[in-house]
Parts: structure tokens; C-alpha cells; sequence
């Protein structure tokens, strides 16, 4: 199938996405320094933690802020035109669902570069450094063609499980393990995660996978690499459900236990 992906010299488009996305990976990082050098040393947790936990710390506010963000301006824009979805259009997007892509690009960069940095040092690095790069692909893939809307629009929404995981890491790290916030917000987490990055997330795939006669158009190596990091978007989504409903799992028996211990002695 011929592709329709434009004549323009490579630079080109590369500084086309560079204009739309560096001022926010810039605006991202500086946050992260003005978290780590003001906001965050106000909280007795941080100061107590060790240091490289003190970047995880900072990192997970900064991911926090952008979550309700890009989430507020993806909803935004499916409501200001619900074509995004209903048209099933791959090539449909608009100058909201656009700036939105080019925002989440930015934040994405600028998270890599710290995960780089900090690597084994932060749990979970591999899967992250995966996911990071699996988007950076698709998401310059999407801006340089001026495609995916649809799927763009409706993956920045699965942001929304963000501030809940933070807020559990924070309270887990303060020793509130055992407080009924943390219980209720585990709940709220896995109750999010299933609607979004379960639910949404595996309704978009279906979508992407419906529309790709107009995503080879793009040139089978470009629409592979799209597949190949939903794909392994995908798995990453179902493993992390995985622990989460396990943990969720280990909550409730020992929530269940306490009950049990305290009715005992009543």
C-alpha cells in the first residue's frame, strides 16, 4: 500500500514537533527542580527519605500535576468535538487533541530523561523505560502525520490512575500502610485503573485495530512500530492491573483480619 507520509525533509517535521513539545518537557523539568528545591522539602516524609527516593518523590508530583492536566484538556476536547471518537476516522484530529499530544510528549521526555538518570536506583525502571520510549514513538509518529486523535486523546485519559498511585507511594513512605485513606484509595486506584487503562485503554486498541487500512498508509514500518508499542503498551497495562488487584487482594484480608481481631476482643 502506498504511503501517504509527506515529502517533507526529516528536520522539518522533527522541529515541528520540537516547537509543540520542548516548551513543556522545559516547563516539566523546571517543575521538578521547583518541587525539589522548595515544594517538596516541606513535608517531613521527604526529608526523612533517602535521596534517591527524595527524585522519585519529586517526580511523582510533577507526574501528579500533569495527570490532571493533560486528562482536563483530553476530556476537553472530546466534548468540545466528540468526532474524535465517533467519526473513526485515524487521520481525524483537532487543534485541542494536537496540543494535548504535544503537551503529554513533552512531560514524557522529560520523565525519561530522569528515569535515565536514576535507572535500577527507581523500582520498576525497565518497565517505565519501555513504556517511555513505546510512546515517544507512537506520539511522534501521530504528530508528524497529523493522525490518531482518537487514540491519543482517549490513552491521555488512563492518566487519570496517576495522582492515586503517587498518593499511595507518599502515604505508604509517611507509614500510613494501615490508615483508611490509604485503604480507600487503593480502591479508588483499582477501580480508575480498570475503567481506563483496562476498559478505555483495550476499546482504543480495538478502534486502532479497525482503522488499519488508513494506519498503513502511513507505510507498514511506521504502522508496525504503532502496533508493536500499543502492544507492548498493552501487556504493561494488564501486568501492572495484575499487582494491583493482588495488592488490592492483600489489603482486604488483612483489613478483614483486623476486623475479625477487634470483634474478638470486643
Amino acid at each position: 500500500m502506498q504511503a501517504i507520509v509527506d515529502d517533507r525533509d526529516i528536520a522539518e517535521i522533527v522541529g515541528n514537533i520540537a516547537r509543540g513539545s520542548a516548551p513543556w518537557l522545559f516547563a516539566f523539568h523546571g517543575l521538578y527542580w521547583a518541587c525539589r528545591s522548595g515544594i517538596a522539602p516541606m513535608f517531613e516524609t521527604y526529608r526523612n527519605i533517602e535521596r534517591d527516593k527524595r527524585g522519585f518523590w519529586c517526580a511523582s508530583m510533577v507526574s501528579s500535576g500533569h495527570a490532571i492536566l493533560i486528562t482536563a484538556l483530553s476530556v476537553r476536547a472530546l466534548m468540545k468535538d466528540p468526532g474524535l471518537v465517533t467519526r473513526g476516522d485515524f487521520f481525524y484530529t483537532t487543534p485541542e487533541s494536537t496540543k494535548a499530544a504535544e503537551i503529554f510528549f513533552g512531560y514524557i521526555a522529560s520523565d525519561l530523561l530522569l528515569s535515565v538518570y536514576y535507572r535500577a536506583r527507581w523500582n520498576g525502571w525497565v518497565e517505565n523505560l519501555l513504556h517511555h520510549v513505546c510512546i515517544l514513538a507512537t506520539w511522534g509518529i501521530f504528530l508528524a502525520t497529523d493522525s490518531g486523535g482518537f487514540f491519543t486523546s482517549v490513552a491521555h485519559i488512563c492518566e487519570i490512575t496517576t495522582p492515586f498511585v503517587n498518593q499511595r507511594w507518599f502515604l505508604y513512605e509517611a507509614g500510613l500502610k494501615t490508615t483508611t485513606g490509604y485503604f480507600y484509595n487503593g480502591l479508588a486506584m483499582l477501580g480508575l485503573w480498570f475503567l481506563s487503562r483496562i476498559v478505555l485503554y483495550t476499546a482504543a486498541g480495538v478502534a486502532l485495530v479497525n482503522s488499519r487500512d488508513q494506519l498503513f498508509q502511513l507505510g507498514t514500518p511506521k504502522a508496525t512500530l504503532v502496533l508493536f508499542c500499543y502492544t507492548a503498551g498493552f501487556t504493561l497495562q494488564y501486568q501492572w492491573f495484575y499487582r494491583i488487584v493482588k495488592g488490592a487482594l492483600k489489603s482486604l484480608r488483612s483489613r478483614r483480619n483486623d476486623t475479625d481481631k477487634t470483634t474478638k476482643q470486643d
